[in-house]
């Protein structure tokens, strides 16, 4: 299991399942964004007073819920930011870039490019079950002292985060030569679920596969171009 720290205490354990939802830089106002983490922030702190452990993760849940919801909500709406995604050129290049790595970095279940926002579900693999000939220079690398401090801080991300760091810098810039444009392309927080059980990650896959109809952009989701789902992990 690791742990690493970015708004609040996080555990990724490895062999699980996660829901990630990415969206570009400036599709929630920051007067909303601000308002809905106030909210949050206040819940928060009365989550932490409850005596009880049980008690306590169970309204945790429920808060992450909700407040993913509150941003879904806006982010389908599409009403504030770009909509950069509902161009065919960048949506097949990031469609193309999450299929390059299935087998490599992750093990890809299912995902839907939204206009200004896309839901992921993948299960990373662990660098230790690759051998490759950069990992193993790595290692070199390591045990001569002759990594760079930032090489060394990259070898210790989690799991998610250095697979999203590598998926944003990576189709932040070529889709950025599409548009002709330099300039931030992805909002730097991400959101992150980690599955619990086959039941969960049905009902996840439905909901990723489901949010361009919910969203109003087509009638049946398997129709939906930006759509995609490995039935072999269900």
């Amino acid at each position: 299991m690791v742990y690493y720290k970015r708004n609040l205490p996080h555990y990724q354990d490895i062999g699980f399942a996660y829901f990630i939802t990415v969206r570009l830089v400036g599709t929630i106002p920051k007067s909303i964004y601000q308002e809905i983490n106030i909210e949050y922030q206040k819940r928060l702190d009365y989550i932490s007073g409850a005596t009880s452990i049980l008690k306590r993760e169970e309204l945790y849940k429920e808060l992450q819920l909700n407040r993913f919801i509150k941003y879904e909500k806006i982010l389908d709406s599409a009403k504030h930011g770009k909509n950069w995604l509902s161009i065919d050129a960048i949506a097949d290049k990031i469609y193309q870039h999450l299929l390059k790595y299935d087998g490599t970095r992750y093990r890809l279940i299912a995902f839907t490019i939204m206009p200004n926002h896309l839901h992921i579900i993948l299960i990373p693999i662990d660098d230790s079950q690759l051998e490759t000939e950069q990992s193993k220079r790595k290692i070199e690398q390591l045990k001569k002292g002759t990594q760079n401090s930032s090489d060394k801080k990259k070898s210790l991300e989690p799991s998610i985060t250095r697979i999203m760091r590598l998926f944003k810098g990576a189709t932040a810039n070529s889709c950025n030569k599409i548009l002709k444009r330099k300039g931030q392309f992805w909002q730097h927080e991400s959101y992150d679920h980690q599955v619990r059980g086959e039941k969960e990650l049905k009902i996840l896959v439905e909901y990723t596969l489901e949010n361009p109809v919910k969203a109003g952009l087509i009638d049946d989701p398997y129709e939906y171009r930006w759509n995609y789902y490995n039935p072999e992990y269900l």
